[in-house]
Parts: C-alpha cells; sequence; structure tokens
C-alpha cells in the first residue's frame, strides 16, 4: 500500500498493484485503476513511481526473510 494525498487534503492509502496507468497535470495526477475507476491525487507521476517501487522493495525484503526463514527451519 502506498499513501497519497486526495484534492481536497484528505489522506489515502492505495494497493499499487491497482495502477493501470497515470497521467500528469501541473497540479494533479489522474490515477486509472485495472477497475477503471479514477483517482485525482496531489502527489506526482515521479513521486507516485517512486512510492510504488519503495512498497515492491519492501515486499521483496519481507518475501526474502520469509523464504530464509522456511529454509533454515527445514534444514534443522
Amino acid at each position: 500500500m502506498i499513501e497519497l494525498t486526495r484534492v481536497d487534503d484528505s489522506k489515502l492509502l492505495l494497493n499499487a498493484e491497482l495502477i493501470k496507468w497515470m497521467e500528469g497535470l501541473p497540479r494533479t495526477t489522474t490515477i486509472t485503476l485495472v477497475t477503471e475507476n479514477k483517482l485525482m491525487v496531489k502527489e506526482t507521476v515521479t513521486e507516485i513511481v517512486r512510492k510504488v517501487v519503495d512498497y515492491k522493495r519492501l515486499i521483496n525484503i519481507y518475501q526474502e526473510e520469509s523464504n530464509f526463514e522456511e529454509t533454515i527451519t527445514t534444514n534443522e
């Protein structure tokens, strides 16, 4: 999940896997989801991409730690 800011300044958490595409305008970015719903947020496309990359890195770290723990447990 990534945290974004709606144009009315309210916060939302978005499942990054649901992003289909983004369109950046001067003060807002429109995010189209795989469900075809649209969100308007204050973050730029670049900021959102960074948040998604950070989120995916975090998920990967947790998966690697989980796999490592499973390997240790089965080898004992």
